[in-house]
C-alpha cells in the first residue's frame, strides 16, 4: 500500500486502515516524496490537522517530526510549538499544524496541500473548510487532500468514499482509495507479535471489524438503519405532512413527508438554515403549502403554529410525550427495514447527514427513561426531528378524515 500512496497524485488520497498499519507513516512519506520529486513548490504551504490537540500533538506531529527531522530526512529547519506548531522545511516550505476542535483556524491558511489525520472522528466540514484553502498556487499547482483514518461506523467518510474504498478496481480519476488490515500488517511485518491478542476485541465483533479489518460496520450505536432508499422516481403521494423544527441560533428545518398509496414514506424536500427568522418560515410554509399541497403542518413552535392555524393552514403542535420520539424512531427503522422509506438525497443533504451519524450512548446509566436520554447529548437533530413530527402523523393518516383531498404529486397543489 506505502508504495502505491506514494506514488498517487490524485486530487483525493484516502487511506482507511485498522490499528497499527502505519497509516500515518504513508502519508508522511506521500508527503518526503512528493517534496523530494518538487511536487510541492518553493514556499509551498502545507496544512496538517488532527481531530484534537492531544492527537495532534502525540500522534500526527511526533511521526512528522520522526521522519523529517534529524532521524529522518532531517529537513526540518525551524519549529515552533505549543497551541499552533509550525515547522518550516527546506525549499522553504511551511508546515502548519491545527486541531479540528477549532475550524476557524484553518481559515485564511492558502496551502497546496492538505492531511487530515483521525478523520473519521472531525465533521464532515474539515473537508470542505479545507478544500476552500487549496488555492495558494493558482492553476500552477497539483493540490491533493490526504485523509488517513480508522472508519469509525458509516460516517461522511464511508459516505464520500466509501465505493471507492471496497472497490479493488477503482480507477477514479480524482479519488485514489486504499483500506488495509490490521492482520495484513502483521503478516508484513508492522505489527509487532502479540499486538491483535492484547488489544483484546472478540473475533467477529464490531470493535474487531472496524478497529482490525477496517470495515464501515453498522455500528450498533446508530439510531437509524442505513438502509433506506433514495428517492429517483417521483411517485404521486396519498398524504403529505410538513415537520417543522423552530431553531434560534441553531438551523431551522422544514421538512415535506408524504405517503403514497401503498404505504411508503417519501422525504422529497427540505429547508435547513440557522438564524431564521419566524416570518420567513411563515412565508416558506405558505408557498409550500400552495406548491406541494401540505395536508397537515406539525410546527414545535408555538406562537408560529397558532399564527398560520389563524390564517387558515391546518397546523398542529407535536406530540411530546415521553414515549413518542422512541415510538416515531421504531416506526422510520420498521420502514427502513422493509424497504418503504425514500428519502431524495439532494433536496434533504442534511437530513442525510444527520441520520448518517445519529447515536446512541456508548454507556447508559440505568436512569435513562425517555429517547432523549439515550442518545449523545449535542448531535445534529434539527431534521431529525421535523422528521420525527411529521412521521407521526403520517403513520396514522388513514385515519384522518381525507374526503375532499386528490392524489397529491410532486409540484401539484391540492385538489379542489
Amino acid at each position: 500500500m506505502q508504495k502505491a500512496v506514494y506514488w498517487d497524485d490524485r486530487r483525493f488520497l484516502c487511506l482507511v486502515a485498522g490499528r497499527g498499519t502505519g497509516k500515518t507513516t504513508s502519508a508522511c512519506m506521500r508527503i518526503l516524496g512528493m517534496i523530494q520529486r518538487n511536487e510541492i513548490p518553493t514556499g509551498g504551504r502545507i496544512l496538517i490537522i488532527a481531530p484534537d490537540y492531544p492527537q495532534l500533538k502525540d500522534g500526527t506531529l511526533k511521526s512528522f517530526d520522526k521522519w523529517f527531522g534529524p532521524d529522518g530526512a532531517d529537513i526540518i529547519e525551524h519549529m515552533v510549538n505549543g497551541n499552533a506548531p509550525f515547522r518550516k522545511l527546506a525549499g522553504n516550505i511551511e508546515v502548519l499544524f491545527r486541531s479540528a476542535m477549532n475550524p476557524d483556524q484553518t481559515r485564511s491558511k492558502e496551502c497546496c496541500l492538505v492531511w487530515l489525520d483521525e478523520a473519521a472522528q472531525m465533521d464532515e466540514q474539515m473537508l470542505t473548510l479545507t478544500n476552500a484553502n487549496l488555492r495558494q498556487f493558482g492553476n500552477n499547482a497539483s493540490y491533493q487532500t490526504i485523509i488517513t483514518t480508522t472508519p469509525r461506523g458509516k460516517n461522511w467518510t464511508y459516505r464520500r468514499f466509501g465505493e471507492h474504498l471496497m472497490n479493488s478496481d477503482n480507477d477514479d480519476p480524482m479519488v485514489g482509495a486504499y483500506r488495509t488490515t490490521t492482520m495484513e500488517a502483521y503478516r508484513e511485518g508492522v505489527v509487532r507479535s502479540g499486538y491483535i491478542e492484547e488489544i483484546g476485541y472478540t473475533p467477529g465483533s464490531e470493535m474487531w471489524r472496524q478497529e482490525l479489518e477496517a470495515e464501515f460496520v453498522s455500528w450498533s450505536g446508530l439510531v437509524f438503519r442505513q438502509g433506506w432508499k433514495k428517492l429517483d422516481i417521483k411517485p404521486a403521494l396519498r398524504y403529505v405532512v410538513g415537520g417543522v423544527d423552530v431553531g434560534s441560533i441553531s438551523p431551522s428545518c422544514i421538512l415535506l413527508v408524504g405517503v403514497d398509496e401503498p404505504g411508503n414514506f417519501y422525504a422529497f424536500k427540505q429547508f435547513y438554515k440557522p438564524k431564521t427568522d419566524t416570518h420567513e418560515l411563515a412565508k416558506l410554509i405558505g408557498e409550500w403549502h400552495k406548491e406541494f399541497g401540505v395536508n397537515k403542518w406539525v410546527i414545535d413552535d408555538a406562537d408560529l403554529w397558532r399564527n398560520l392555524r389563524n390564517a387558515g393552514l391546518p397546523t398542529a403542535p407535536p406530540n411530546k410525550k415521553h414515549d413518542a420520539a422512541e415510538s416515531s424512531i421504531n416506526y422510520i427503522n420498521s420502514l427502513i427495514s422493509r424497504g418503504m422509506f425514500h428519502i431524495d438525497e439532494h433536496e434533504c443533504d442534511p437530513l442525510v447527514k444527520e441520520m448518517s451519524t445519529y447515536e446512541y450512548k456508548d454507556k447508559t446509566s440505568g436512569d435513562d427513561v425517555t429517547f432523549l436520554d439515550k442518545v449523545k447529548q449535542n448531535q445534529a437533530d434539527h431534521a431529525i426531528d421535523a422528521l420525527r413530527y411529521a412521521t407521526r402523523v403520517l403513520s396514522a393518516y388513514k385515519s384522518y378524515n381525507t374526503a375532499g383531498w386528490g392524489r397529491i404529486g410532486f409540484g401539484v397543489g391540492r385538489a379542489s
